[in-house]
C-alpha cells in the first residue's frame, strides 16, 4: 500500500526518501479500541496498534488520510503525528505510528542511507540558497521605471528647449524614508520634479510622481532620441534607466 502511494507521488522520492509517514506494519489490522480491552488482546485478535480514532484526518489542513500513503497533497505539517502521539500515549501505546521514515525505514527496518540521488539533490539545494543569498546581499536599493505620460506630446518651451512629460516610479526597498534625485546622464538639458519639487519615499514603499523633461535641441535627433536618466541618492547612483525623449522630425 505504501509502495503503491508513493509511486503514484513525486518522482523526487523514492525507498529512502524521509517523509511523514504511517507505520502501516504496526499499525494494521485498524480497529476500535473497546472499553477496557488491552494491546495485548488486540494484536491476539489481529488488530494492530491503530485504534481507527482518525484524528490524524481531522487536524490534516488538507484533509488526506496519511494512513493511505504518502501523498502528493502532504504538506509535512506534522500536525498528524502530534495527534497520533497523543492517542498513543492516552491508549498506553508506543509513540512514533506515525513518524517521519522511509519504505525501507518501515519495511526493512533500515537507517536512513546516503544515495548519490540525496548528494545530487543536496548539492542543487545548496546551490540555490547560494544563488538566493547573492540576490539578497546584491539588490538594489531601489527599483525605478520612467515611463512617458500617455497621450502626451512634446512641447516647446519659451527658451527653445523641448519638452517631454514622464512619470518615475521608485520602490524603495530598504527600511528608511529615501530621498532621490533624477539627473539625465547622455543630454544637456533638466529635469524637473513636478509638485513638491522632490521626491521622497517612505520605507518599503512605492511612490509614483509626474517629471517634465527638457532637452538642449542641438543635442536631439529627429524624432526619437535616447535617453539615459541616473537615479541618485545622497550623491550615489542608485540605478540607470533607459527611455526614448520624442522631438519634431527634421
Amino acid at each position: 500500500m505504501f509502495t503503491r502511494f508513493l509511486n503514484r507521488t513525486v518522482v523526487l522520492l523514492d525507498e529512502n526518501s524521509i517523509v511523514v509517514a504511517y507505520d502501516y506494519k504496526r499499525g494494521e489490522q485498524r480497529g476500535i479500541l473497546k472499553r477496557a480491552q488491552k494491546f495485548g488482546e488486540r494484536r491476539y485478535a489481529g488488530f494492530g496498534d491503530c485504534v481507527a480514532c482518525n484524528q490524524c484526518v481531522f487536524v490534516c489542513p488538507t484533509g488526506i488520510d496519511i494512513r493511505n500513503g504518502t501523498q502528493m497533497e502532504c504538506v509535512h505539517c506534522t500536525a498528524c503525528m502530534d495527534a497520533c502521539d497523543t492517542v498513543m500515549k492516552k491508549v498506553g501505546s508506543p509513540s512514533g505510528l506515525i513518524r517521519y521514515a522511509s519504505l525501507n525505514g518501515i519495511e526493512r527496518g533500515e537507517r536512513l542511507r546516503v544515495t548519490p540521488r540525496l548528494v545530487a539533490y543536496s548539492v542543487v539545494l545548496f546551490a540555490l540558497a547560494t544563488l538566493l543569498g547573492v540576490m539578497i546581499f546584491t539588490r538594489a536599493d531601489v527599483e525605478a521605471t520612467v515611463l512617458r505620460a500617455p497621450g502626451s506630446m512634446f512641447q516647446k518651451m519659451p527658451d527653445g528647449h523641448y519638452s517631454n512629460l514622464y512619470t518615475v516610479r521608485v520602490v524603495n526597498k530598504t527600511s528608511r524614508d529615501l530621498p532621490v534625485e533624477l539627473h539625465l546622464e547622455n543630454l544637456p538639458g533638466h529635469i524637473l520634479v513636478m509638485g513638491e519639487g522632490k521626491i521622497v519615499i517612505p520605507s518599503q514603499k512605492l511612490v509614483e510622481n509626474p517629471v517634465l523633461i527638457e532637452v538642449d535641441p542641438e543635442a536631439m535627433r529627429s524624432g526619437t532620441t535616447p535617453l539615459v536618466i541616473g537615479i541618485y541618492s545622497a550623491g550615489k547612483r542608485l540605478q540607470t534607466i533607459k527611455t526614448a525623449f520624442i522631438g519634431p522630425r527634421n
